[in-house]
C-alpha cells in the first residue's frame, strides 16, 4: 500500500494534494492478493477522501492497467464522512498472464475532470501453474543408467559370442525340419494411441525451448514456431481452422467455444505478438520473448482437462 504523491514536499510526505481552494485530496491504493497463479484475478482498489461537493474519478482505460488485463470495472461507491467530506471507492478486477514480478503504471485520479494526482500500486508476483523447477517440462526424464562394478568386458564378450553360436546352430537345425502347418496369417501391428492436443502442443513448446533459438538470435523463427504450435493446438482442441485466421478473426470464433475467456484473450495477444515479430520487425527483449513462450504453454495448461485424450485426431 502506497500513499500518493502530490505537489510539493509536504504533499509528498502526507499523501495529500490541495486542489485550488478545496481541502486536500487524500488517496490510497491496494492491489490484492500480492501473490497469484497465472490466470488468477486480482482486485485493484483506489480509495479517495475528498470534499463532498466535488466529483472524483479514476481512469478506467484498459491501457492504464497494463501489463495486467482489465476484466471488469465495478460501480464506484461514495460514503459521507461528515463535515462536508466524503470517501469514494473505485474497484477494478484484473487478471495476469505474464509470469514474474508485475508492476503497474501510475493510476490517474481526477477531480471535476482535471487530473490532480496519481497512485502507484505495489508489485504483485505471478507464478506459473507448471512446476517451478521446469516450467516447460511435460514429462519426467528418466535418469541415465548407471554402470556398476561387474564382470570384466572380455567375459561378457565371450558369453555373447558363445550364446550367438548356440542360437545359430539351433536355428539351422530347425530349418531342416519339414513343416506342414499353414502359412501364418499376418496381423496388422497395433496402432499407438493418438497424442492428445495439449500434450502435443506442450511437447512442441518444449522443443522450441530446447532449440536455443534465442541464443542464436533467431527471433522470427522462434515466434513462428510459437504461433504454429498455438494455432495447431486451437485447431485440434476446438475444431477451428486457426491456421488460416487472423488473430481478430480467431478471437471472434473463440467466443462461441468453451475456451476460457481469459485464456482466449491471451492466445490472441500472443499470436499478435508473434505476427509483430515475424512481419513488422518488432524486436522484444529476451525476457519478454521467454515470457511469451511460457504464456503459450500456460494457455494450453489452463484449457486442458481430463477429456483431452478423446479430442485427439
Amino acid at each position: 500500500m502506497r500513499w500518493l504523491l502530490g505537489v510539493g514536499a509536504l504533499a509528498a510526505v502526507l499523501g495529500v494534494v490541495n486542489v485550488g481552494a478545496q481541502t486536500a485530496i487524500i488517496a490510497d491504493v491496494t492491489l490484492e492478493p500480492q501473490r497469484v497463479m497465472v490466470g488468477d484475478r486480482v482486485m485493484l482498489t483506489v480509495v479517495v477522501e475528498h470534499d463532498s461537493d466535488v466529483i472524483v474519478s479514476v481512469s478506467d482505460d484498459p491501457e492504464a492497467f497494463q501489463p495486467l488485463d482489465l476484466i471488469e470495472v465495478l460501480p464506484p461507491a461514495t460514503n459521507s464522512l461528515g463535515g462536508g467530506r466524503s470517501e469514494s471507492t473505485f474497484s477494478f478486477e484484473l487478471a495476469a498472464f505474464l509470469i514474474g514480478e508485475i508492476e503497474l503504471n501510475d493510476i490517474a485520479i481526477s477531480v471535476d475532470g482535471v487530473e490532480v494526482l496519481t497512485v502507484q500500486p505495489d508489485e504483485i508476483v505471478v507464478e506459473s501453474v507448471l512446476p517451478p523447477d521446469a516450467p516447460l517440462q511435460l514429462k519426467d526424464l528418466k535418469a541415465p543408467l548407471e554402470v556398476g562394478d561387474g564382470l570384466p568386458t572380455w567375459i561378457w564378450a565371450a558369453l555373447f559370442m558363445t550364446g550367438f553360436a548356440v542360437l545359430s546352430a539351433f536355428t539351422m537345425a530347425l530349418a531342416r525340419v519339414p513343416t506342414v502347418s499353414e502359412p501364418p496369417v499376418s496381423k496388422p501391428a497395433p496402432s499407438l494411441p493418438a497424442q492428445s492436443p495439449n500434450d502435443a502442443a506442450l511437447e512442441a513448446f518444449d522443443k522450441i525451448a530446447e532449440a536455443s533459438l534465442l541464443d542464436r538470435e533467431e527471433l522470427p523463427e522462434y515466434y513462428r514456431r510459437i504461433g504454429d504450435g498455438l494455432r495447431t493446438y486451437i485447431a485440434r482442441r476446438y475444431r477451428l481452422p486457426a491456421g488460416a485466421m487472423t488473430p481478430t478473426e480467431l478471437e471472434e470464433r473463440l467466443e462461441a467455444t468453451s475456451m476460457n475467456k481469459l485464456a482466449a484473450r491471451q492466445a490472441v495477444a500472443t499470436l499478435e505478438q508473434c505476427q509483430s515479430v515475424q512481419f513488422a520487425g518488432y524486436i522484444p527483449a529476451r525476457e519478454r520473448a521467454e515470457a511469451d513462450l511460457l504464456a503459450a504453454a500456460e494457455i494450453v495448461r489452463l484449457t486442458s482437462d481430463a477429456e483431452d485424450a478423446g479430442l485427439a485426431e
